[in-house]
Order: structure tokens, then C-alpha cells, then sequence
């Protein structure tokens, strides 16, 4: 499966792809590191999960997950983001992410959410 990891911190996104990379079931990472970018590899590589920052440059992660629900996109997401706000975690699983963790805490959380989804070949289904 294809994971786009979509994070403005490129130590952020290098820790993920060091941690996400050897999962079974994962045969590529990608990166994106602003708003623009995401939705161009969301369209060009069409990654099978999105690990997804809520607050990137040039707009939210709560636009990226409007927009895939809005053209049917089949990427399954999770927000990894360092912002506590219950209203936003609500606002994002309404708008179709599969979970919503905090960085630090959540980390080790996000990866294993992505671990279980590759392992049960079930990406790409909601």
C-alpha cells in the first residue's frame, strides 16, 4: 500500500517514514510538506492511507479531508497533529478521517493505526 505522510516539519515526516517504510503491507512513502503539495500527491500517486498535519502552509488538514470527501477520493486518513481541540478532532472525523492522535502521545498510536490498516489490506475502503 501507498502512504502519503503530509507534514510541514521534515523531522516529522523523516521519523515517520523511517518508522512507517518497513510495515508489511507498505510499498511506498511519500511526502508532502504543505497544503498545495498533499492534494498534488493525493491526485498524482493516489496513496492508499494519508497520515495527515492539521495545520500546514497554505491551508488545513481539515480542507485536505473536505476535499477528499468531497471528489470520493478512497484514502483512508489519520491526523497527526499537535492541537488538542475537541470541536476540531470532531470536526475531522465528520469529514471522514479514521483517527485523530496528538504528536508526542499519539506518535507510536498513528503508526500502529497504519500498521494494522496494511495489515488487513483494508486501505483504500471507506
Amino acid at each position: 500500500m501507498k502512504v502519503l505522510i503530509a507534514d510541514d516539519t521534515q523531522i516529522i515526516r523523516d521519523r515517520l517514514v523511517r518508522q512507517i517504510s518497513p510495515l508489511k503491507g507498505v510499498c511506498r512513502t511519500y511526502q508532502a510538506f504543505d497544503y498545495d503539495s498533499t492534494l498534488k500527491y493525493i491526485e498524482k500517486y493516489k496513496p492508499d492511507i494519508l497520515l495527515l498535519d492539521m495545520f500546514m502552509p497554505g491551508g488545513t488538514g481539515l480542507d485536505i479531508l473536505q476535499e477528499i470527501k468531497h471528489q470520493k477520493i478512497p484514502c483512508r486518513t489519520i491526523v497527526l497533529t499537535s492541537s488538542p481541540d475537541l470541536q476540531l478532532r470532531k470536526l475531522c472525523m465528520a469529514a471522514g478521517a479514521e483517527d485523530y492522535f496528538l504528536k508526542g502521545s499519539g506518535f507510536l498510536d498513528a503508526v500502529n493505526a497504519i500498521d494494522a490498516m496494511t495489515a488487513s489490506g483494508s486501505a483504500g475502503t471507506h
